[in-house]
């Protein structure tokens, strides 16, 4: 199975010396040379493009020999020297060329076996399929650089306390393939689609609920008698609750935030708006409950930030007291971050549904885990 990465190529020559040039305008020289060596009648190279340069500096190495880095910084620093001839230009670049050479592990060209592993429980087949996005589903043979990206993807990922390991048979000596810039990059930021309500603030802006995944929470809530949103923001779930028919009290402890919710029920020409009630929620919630006890109550306390993917539950709800009435509440919606360890939530008659909220596939979003939904006393 793989072992976590080692360090790559990049990693290595970043320590290695000479360090007083530019290592960039090394590669450059390097790619010239070779295509010059090409020209004038000499083999080709493996590393004779930025992209194929990029794809070997992103290669783990797992036993680098010294003498090789060396030659490969080394060369590289003297293909800037503006007195070499051709000649000399070449058998410079011929060295480093086989210094790379030796140093870079055998890539694997036939199919591997790969696992998922570490789900946490209660996902369903279904959405693991949909999350790996490979067909077959897998356990079972990926060509290598699918098994590259599907690794570079999920393995490490955090997902309700529980870390995926993608499993990868490797023959001894080989390495999976490096992946290609566009494959590195994140496509997965939170907030790539544009926002569905027109009057947000700072905070609306990343932590508005998709339209897709507030009104597949709001569907799976048809039935119910209305809906408590403790903590509405600028509305965005308080608003689909309402679009599939319930009967709402949207809350928040902020005015400002709280008009924005008005503002967007109007831009939505949304005949029977939410009630809003303004105060905080600890004061509010055990008058509402009384008012409306059948009701569902939905919580999205605030998260800290877009980067802030795993607070706990005393940073999510600070006061023990509001906690404890939520998380004893009959009917109950939660909307979490991906990362949040379910574990900390203390037990409960009949216990949590986690359901993973993923993004659009027409967005090339479908494959990401965008949030959690947890519920209670809700059925299936």
């Amino acid at each position: 199975m793989t072992p976590d990465p080692a360090p790559t190529l990049r990693d290595h020559l970043r320590e290695q010396p000479p360090q007083d040039f530019k290592v960039k305008a090394g590669w450059r020289a390097l790619i010239q040379a070779l295509r010059l060596r090409r020209r004038l009648g000499g083999p080709a190279s493996a590393f004779a493009s930025q992209q194929a340069v990029d794809r070997a500096l992103s290669r783990p190495l797992l036993a680098p020999d010294v003498a090789d880095l060396s030659a490969v910084k080394s060369g590289l620093k003297a293909l800037l020297l503006s007195d070499l001839d051709e000649e000399a230009r070449c058998a410079q670049a011929q060295a480093v060329d086989a210094a790379l050479e030796r140093l870079l592990p055998q890539e694997a060209q036939e199919p591997l076996w790969v696992a998922v592993t570490g789900w946490p429980t209660g996902v369903n087949a279904a959405t693991r399929a949909r999350i790996v996005g490979v067909d077959p589903p897998l356990p079972g043979p990926l060509p290598p650089l699918a098994a590259a990206r599907l690794r570079h993807r999920l393995h490490g990922l955090v997902l309700a306390g529980f870390t995926l390991q993608v499993e990868v048979a490797l023959p001894d000596g080989q390495v999976l393939p490096a992946l290609p810039r566009e494959a590195r990059a994140d496509t997965g930021r939170w907030g790539r689609a544009a926002p569905w309500l027109p009057h947000l603030d700072e905070e609306g802006r990343y932590s508005l609920t998709p339209r897709p995944i507030a009104e597949a929470q709001a569907r799976r809530l048809k039935g119910q008698a209305g809906v408590i949103d403790l903590f509405c923001g600028c509305g965005g779930n308080a608003l689909a609750f309402v679009l599939a028919g319930l009967p709402v009290v949207a809350v928040d402890r902020d005015a400002g935030r709280l008009d924005l919710a008005r503002r967007n029920a109007a831009a939505l020409k949304i005949p029977t708006p939410p009630s809003f009630c303004l105060g905080r929620a600890e004061d509010v919630l055990p008058g509402l409950i009384a008012a409306h006890p059948d009701w569902v109550l939905f919580v999205d306390p605030p998260w800290g930030g877009p980067g802030e993917l795993a607070p706990d539950l005393d940073a999510l709800l600070p006061d023990t007291g509001l906690r404890a009435l939520i998380l004893s509440h009959p009917r109950l919606m939660m909307k979490l971050p991906r990362a949040f360890d379910l574990r900390a939530l203390p037990p409960r008659a009949g216990g949590f549904t986690l359901r993973l909220e993923l993004g659009e596939d027409e967005g090339g979003d479908g494959q990401t885990v965008r949030m959690l939904t947890v519920s209670a006393g809700l059925g299936g």
